[in-house]
């Protein structure tokens, strides 16, 4: 005869949940009704505790069956469904491994994709694992074509040669700012006209100099926002000898 043994909890939750919480002998469910764990084939007759063996029954309904088994075909059915289940599971948690896999190979492609422009770009230079482990954060949050179009990007714009050769500085400012040029275009995407904005502030800056104040972006906002065209912003600078003046002026336009 077999010794009844305590039933763990992950266990106990395991067959509750598969039965969905209800009374497989009378169909009543939580929280209804106090639910226990009863044995398909009863301990006393050397039934084990394995998940196929068990079914959730309510107080009642396990309080009063004592050692009464189901019907043989009941407990076919039962047995059956529940290697089913357990089958089905088997099956999923195999693809979603294998879909895991697929994914953990995709990503090493496309890291080792974005290192060999990389290289091609900047001759005689390669990331470290720092460098590779960036790259494949970015991938995971910009996706590898936008990777690849800022690191392009990045490297026209600040990459220098020095007797030739890539200079060290702007090779390092080349890969640490292709998450900021990432970070931007995604901006400029969700305010196409805060684009539009920064070019106007960088001209103006080219011929005034200095810094911007906080305010100028929604200053220019409104002026484009009023009809104004770039080029006329970008003009009236010219006339102007600090940016705090340029922005007095196209917030004065129209008043």
């Amino acid at each position: 005869m077999s010794k009844r043994i305590s039933i763990p909890q992950s266990l106990r939750f395991e067959v509750f949940k598969r039965d969905r919480f209800t009374c497989q002998y009378c169909g009543k469910s939580a929280p209804n009704v106090v639910l226990h764990i009863d044995h398909i084939q009863p301990v006393s007759k050397d039934g084990d505790s394995d998940i196929t063996n068990l079914i959730t029954a309510c107080a009642e309904c396990n309080g009063g069956k004592g050692a009464r088994e189901l019907s043989d075909s009941a407990v076919i059915e039962k047995k059956k469904a529940q290697l089913d289940e357990l089958q089905e599971r088997r099956e999923q948690l195999e693809m979603m491994f294998m879909w895991q896999q697929g994914l953990l190979d995709l990503e090493s492609i496309q890291v080792e994709k974005v290192s060999e422009i990389y290289q091609e770009l900047v001759p005689g230079w390669s990331w470290n694992e720092s460098g590779i482990n960036l790259i494949r954060k970015l991938i995971n949050q910009f996706g590898f074509e936008e990777v690849v179009e800022c690191l392009r990007i990045s490297i026209s714009q600040y990459l220098e040669f020095a007797d030739g050769k890539p200079e060290k500085e702007s090779v390092e400012k080349t890969t640490n700012y292709i998450e900021k040029i990432a970070k931007m275009r995604r901006k400029y995407r969700a305010d196409p006209q805060l684009e539009t904005i920064h070019l106007v502030i960088r001209s103006v800056k080219n011929i005034i100099g200095g810094t911007p104040p906080y305010y100028a972006n929604e200053s220019i906002r409104r002026a484009l926002n009023k009809g104004y065209e770039p080029g006329e912003l970008i003009g009236n600078a010219y006339a102007c000898h600090s940016f705090s003046r340029w922005l007095e002026n196209i917030e004065s336009w129209d008043e």
